[in-house]
This record gives C-alpha cells, sequence and structure tokens, in this order.
C-alpha cells in the first residue's frame, strides 16, 4: 500500500510536469497521456484542436467575379450608346434659327455646317458655334438639341452704328466700334469724317489715333438713335462736333453737350418740324437748344 508520504511526492511531480508547459495547454496531454479536458471538449463539439491537423479555410474567388459583371455592365453600356447614335429615332430632321436679321435663316445654317438627315447626337454643335462666331456680324451664339428631332440656333447679332470715313472706303462699326465690313459706297448710315484710323482688322475693335474721339462719337450716335434724331453725317473735330440732318441742317456744339441735351434737341426738331421749317442750325450749350435759320 501507498503512503500519504509517497502520494504527495507523485502530485508535486504532476504538477511541476504541468507548470514547466506539460500540462492542461491547448490540444496538450496529461503527464500520463491523456487529452487535456479543453482538447476534449474540442472534439466533442467537433472542432478539431488547433496544430497540424487543423484544415486552412479556403477564401472563394469573389474578386475575378466583380471584374467580370464590371466588364460585362461597361460592354452594355456601350452598346447601348451605339444604338442611340446610331438609331433613326433620334435623326435630324430641321433646324431652327431666331434672332438673325442681317443674315437670313438659310445662311445661318449654311455656315453653321450643320445638316438634317444625321444623327441628332452625333451633331458637332460646339465645331458649329466656333463657325458662326468667325461671322463679324454675329456677336454671340446658343445651340442646343431638341430632342427627338431638331436643332435650336439662337444668334445674338451686332447691329451697325456709323460709317466712317478712311481714304476712299468707308468702314461700317456696331456700337462698341467693332469693324463689322467695308463698303466702296457710302451706306445707308450716319457717315462719320473726321477720325483717323490706324488699321482695320474684321471683327475687332477698330484701331485708331484718337481714342476718345472715336468714344465721344458712340455716344453722340447712341444717344441720337435712342432719342430718334436722325443724323446723318458727323464731322467731328477735337472735342467739337457738326451733326447734319441733311445738308441745310445741322446742330452745333461740343460732344458734351449735344449727347446730354439730346432730349431736348429732338424736341425742338419736332417743334420746326410743325412749323415746316427743315433748314438752320441748332446751337447746343449746356443747358439750351437754339434756334438759327442761318447754317
Amino acid at each position: 500500500m501507498r503512503n500519504s508520504w509517497q502520494e504527495e511526492e507523485e502530485r508535486k511531480i504532476y504538477f511541476g510536469d504541468w507548470i514547466e508547459g506539460d500540462g492542461d495547454l491547448p490540444g496538450g496531454q496529461w503527464a500520463d497521456g491523456e487529452a487535456s479536458s479543453e482538447a476534449r471538449s474540442d472534439a466533442e463539439d467537433g472542432e478539431p484542436a488547433d496544430g497540424e491537423g487543423a484544415p486552412d479555410r479556403v477564401r472563394k474567388p469573389r474578386k475575378k467575379k466583380h471584374v467580370f459583371l464590371k466588364t460585362v455592365l461597361v460592354l452594355l453600356l456601350l452598346g447601348g450608346l451605339y444604338v442611340i447614335a446610331t438609331s433613326p429615332l433620334f435623326e435630324v430632321r430641321g433646324i431652327k434659327v431666331e434672332g438673325a436679321s442681317h443674315f437670313s435663316e438659310a445662311q445661318i445654317i449654311d455656315l453653321s455646317g450643320l445638316e438634317t438627315g444625321g444623327n441628332l447626337w452625333k451633331a458637332k454643335l460646339g465645331a458649329a458655334e466656333k463657325t458662326l462666331l468667325t461671322q463679324p456680324y454675329i456677336k454671340a451664339v446658343e445651340m442646343h438639341r431638341d430632342i427627338p428631332h431638331r436643332i435650336n440656333i439662337v444668334v445674338t447679332e451686332r447691329k451697325e452704328l456709323f460709317a466712317l470715313a478712311c481714304e476712299s472706303r468707308w468702314l461700317i462699326l456696331d456700337d462698341e466700334a467693332v469693324l463689322l465690313a467695308e463698303a466702296d459706297v457710302a451706306p445707308a448710315l450716319p457717315l462719320v469724317e473726321g477720325i483717323e484710323v490706324n488699321s482695320t482688322q474684321a471683327g475687332v475693335l477698330l484701331d485708331v489715333a484718337q481714342k476718345t474721339l472715336l468714344e465721344d462719337t458712340r455716344n453722340l450716335l447712341a444717344a441720337a438713335g435712342k432719342e430718334g434724331v436722325p443724323i446723318t453725317r458727323l464731322v467731328v473735330k477735337d472735342t467739337s462736333a457738326e451733326a447734319y440732318l441733311s445738308e441745310s441742317f445741322k446742330i452745333t456744339g461740343s460732344f458734351e453737350n449735344i449727347t446730354k441735351n439730346m432730349n431736348g434737341i429732338a424736341k425742338v426738331i419736332n417743334d420746326l418740324a410743325v412749323k415746316g421749317i427743315y433748314t438752320g442750325r441748332i446751337l447746343v450749350s449746356a443747358t439750351t437748344c437754339t434756334y438759327s435759320p442761318e447754317l
């Protein structure tokens, strides 16, 4: 029989082995070869203990599947765009033009390069806008597609304000002094004399020696147009001007006084017309408009 002293010694040896690492570690065994409690628990639950026998977890190849789906979607999108771009459902059957007066509707369409019969989405509106803007008379252009069959073109044209004498020709300008065209014969516009021209280029501001004089001329003629004063010829020099309503009827004064008092000038002209007077001179000061029968 084993005495208590021998049992005590066996317990010390047994627990000493466990403390040094041979005890109940995961997947380990007791000194007598029996499986540890954790290992037994795993076995009972049907799960393999950690160690060489545990199988590796395998991941599913999801990334390749996502790439495939994205590729299919892109191809479907491109196919849809191709169908839209070639479908007769979006055939251009008409081109509408608004805002044109110097050019006819047919001229605007011809200048734009746009045509009916093509696909609405293939029409190169940006290129057509740039082409139209090369015309000096066209200040701005807007285009848009009117689904499903029409293109709309809206143009803003420059308006002729006066013609400036330059050697043996006339330069036609708008209210910003942009050169619109040149003419050999005097056009039916206010004809301006007395401004020296440096250089000319259609579609840009006219280059002149007396820039302030040109600006004063524009302001005076714009005011005359607003008040309905029918100036046919304007002779300018420094700060003064002679504005002819006809060769026998004129307005004289400084640019500032004439421009500022254009409303008063219009009233004097109307009063004289009621009396049947169409000759003479209207002298304009800072505050008054005085009529004289002497030219």
